[in-house]
């Protein structure tokens, strides 16, 4: 069992009085039942000033960071709960097959964003090729369920592959379709490398998929978002990183609405102790939203300091 609690500050130069703090509490409950069962389950609970227009955690982190996938919101105090389940058996040494739930709740404090609830339930089975090759094939449907809009069901199915290139290097690949009934169907991509070594990492994500709105209409969406991120470790408890994130968000029912957005960041993160630490990061964001009621773009520069404290808690031996 790991918990993970940040907590994070957000202080205006200009209008302190818009001073907010935000807090996000992780916990991921991983266990064995002998030789071939394994089970997930994984509990987010966020409460923050603004979601983050993107995520720049290591991919398969259990408690990977809350993001709005690849929009960026007015500030608006956010309530966000996940909670997920994935129970795995091994069927031979070269194939497993999992099955999966995940919900999630969001909700708006004021404003016109759109609270919504998602359901997901999904199957999927992984074949070891090779050392090296991994082939995955998945299907997943969800429901999506909004206070003010009928409720969108959605169909998704993948197939994929992970490569481990060499040690430190491996790349994945995955490709399918996503039907939502009496709407449309949409071809879904993602590809993506990952680097890492003992003086840092380097990541590189592409992500083509259906969205749930992020808040801003009810209508299903299709989002395309990539993501780059660059850690260089600068001693035995210092290390920087810089990142890029670009997302294009697209309704594909109702009136027309495409939300571009680009984000430029660079942090400075330090071990304060083993279970603790803290940072400092600058971000540069850029956002235009196309149709809805106007045309518009905004701009935000933002800096941030934050807590992390993940200790290390043992229930099982």
């Amino acid at each position: 069992m790991s918990a993970r609690y940040e907590g994070t500050a957000e202080f205006n130069a200009r209008h302190p009085e818009e001073n907010q703090y935000g807090q996000t509490l992780g916990i991921d409950l991983h266990s064995r039942g002998g030789r071939r069962f394994d089970l997930r389950i994984t509990e987010s609970v966020a409460y923050v000033p603004e979601l983050p227009a993107f995520s720049f955690g290591r991919s398969g982190d259990p408690l990977a960071p809350e993001a709005n996938q690849g929009i960026q919101v007015g500030r608006t105090n956010t309530f966000r709960n996940r909670a997920g389940m994935v129970l795995g058996y091994r069927w031979t040494p070269l194939f497993s097959a999992s099955l999966s739930y995940n919900n999630l709740i969001n909700r708006y404090q004021g404003g016109t964003l759109r609270d919504h609830i998602v359901h997901e339930g999904g199957l999927s089975g992984n074949y070891q090729a090779s050392r090296n090759l991994q082939w995955r094939i998945s299907y997943s449907a969800s429901l999506k369920e909004y206070e003010e809009a009928d409720s969108i069901l959605a169909h998704q199915s993948d197939i994929g592959a992970v490569y481990q290139i060499n040690r430190t290097f491996r790349a994945n690949l995955g490709a399918g379709a996503a039907l939502i009934p009496g709407d449309s169907t949409q071809w879904t991509f993602g590809a993506g490398v990952e680097k890492t070594g003992p003086m840092g990492s380097l990541s590189l994500q592409y992500i083509r998929g259906i969205g749930t709105g992020g808040g801003v209409t009810t209508t299903p969406t299709l989002t395309q978002n990539l993501v780059a991120g660059v850690t260089r470790v600068l001693g035995r408890s210092a290390s920087a990183s810089l990142r890029f994130g670009y997302g294009v968000n697209e309704a594909l029912s109702g009136s027309p609405l495409e939300i571009s957005t680009q984000e430029v960041g660079i942090e400075m993160q330090a071990s304060l102790f083993s279970w603790l630490s803290g940072g400092v990061n600058y971000s540069y964001l850029s956002q235009r939203t196309e149709g809805g009621a106007t045309d518009r773009g905004a701009r935000r520069n933002l800096v941030m300091v934050t807590l992390t404290a993940a200790p290390a808690l043992r229930i099982m031996q």
